[in-house]
């Protein structure tokens, strides 16, 4: 038990976070124009109140596609308390976007990073994680309504990532996370398969398994992932106004309003303890080195020049020494 603690406590990219990107300037719930898009971000563990590190995605983005807008979502993030903080995540970012559904038309792009990633995925098909009871207010996933206005989902380092994930999973992870999500089969079914990007390294020790020495896959996705991140973002949201000639940049959309799925949850156990890692199943994968999956852009969708965000070498120590120290504490407590 005091292994899962401690685990569950690393869960942090803390000081990784610069101050500009960490902070909330710039979060609005206002429509995007024509032509844009507006995005919701959850923060990592720990991360300042804000877009976190991952807000240098939505930054990237919004610089191609003029008139967006964004805004973030508003949780504790905390690691004292993750199964609770995640649970107030996934009902804060639900009702951020049912709000934003409500009033605007323009498409939706949701990101997440860490703790905030599995926020998102929750948020997206229902909370259904190894380790988490269940939760009647957040099991469900999202209106075939709400979901037809999701543009693109993009996740770093999901704690719940599943193997069985190949059909959106960018990297080498071969392990599941901390979490593993037991309904990845509703990205199938709700058509968000290929809308969703999950990025995991093969070590990364929140999605992919792996020991805390390696705990810096965990914290550089940006470095390795950001480009292509940007460019899957900016190819959906063209697709998606390809696909809906009608909008009306001044009414919310009229589609219907099919109600949520509603799978059953199977019995909900802690990785290791009833939950077996695949041994393959990445379809992604090209090869044995970090970094070395991912899945292209098309060549016909818009492209961005990206320079990766590292947040300084003095923060990411910070992360790493904030991370041993509050292993240690949980520890010893236990």
């Amino acid at each position: 038990m005091a292994a899962f603690i401690a685990t569950t406590a690393l869960l942090s990219l803390a000081a990784v976070a610069n101050a500009q990107s960490s902070n909330v300037t710039g979060s609005t719930s206002a429509c995007p124009e024509y032509g844009g898009v507006h995005f919701i971000v959850a923060r990592a563990s720990t991360e300042a109140p804000g877009f976190g590190i991952i807000g240098a995605v939505k930054n990237a983005v919004v610089a191609e596609v003029p008139g967006s807008t964004a805004e973030a979502v508003d949780y504790p993030a905390t690691l004292s308390d993750y199964f609770n903080s995640e649970s107030a995540g996934v009902d804060a970012m639900k009702e951020l976007v049912q709000s934003y559904t409500a009033r605007c038309s323009a498409p939706l792009v949701l990101l997440g990073y860490s703790q905030g990633a599995q926020v998102t995925m929750d948020t997206l098909v229902g909370q259904m994680d190894a380790a988490f009871a269940a939760n009647d207010t957040i099991d469900d996933s999202e209106s075939v309504h709400v979901l037809d206005q999701v543009a693109a989902a993009v996740v770093m380092g999901d704690p719940s990532f599943n193997t069985t994930e190949s059909a959106f999973h960018v990297g080498n992870a071969t392990i599941h996370g901390l979490f593993p999500r037991q309904n990845v089969d509703l990205f199938m079914q709700t058509d968000l398969a290929s809308r969703v990007r999950s990025y995991c390294d093969a070590g990364d020790p929140y999605c992919a398994g792996g020991n805390f020495s390696q705990v810096i896959i965990h914290l550089t996705y940006l470095n390795r992932y950001q480009t292509d991140a940007v460019n899957f973002i900016l190819g959906e949201i063209k697709d998606w106004y390809a696909a809906h000639p009608d909008y009306n940049s001044t009414e919310p959309s009229a589609c219907s309003t099919s109600s949520a799925l509603t799978p059953s949850r199977p019995t909900a156990t802690p990785y290791g303890t009833g939950v077996s890692p695949s041994a393959g199943g990445n379809a992604t994968k090209t090869g044995g080195a970090v970094g070395t999956g991912g899945v292209l852009p098309p060549t016909n969708r818009p492209t961005a020049s990206v320079t990766p965000s590292t947040g300084g070498a003095a923060a990411l120590k910070g992360s790493l020494a904030t991370g041993a120290l509050l292993a240690g504490v949980f520890a010893f407590l236990l």
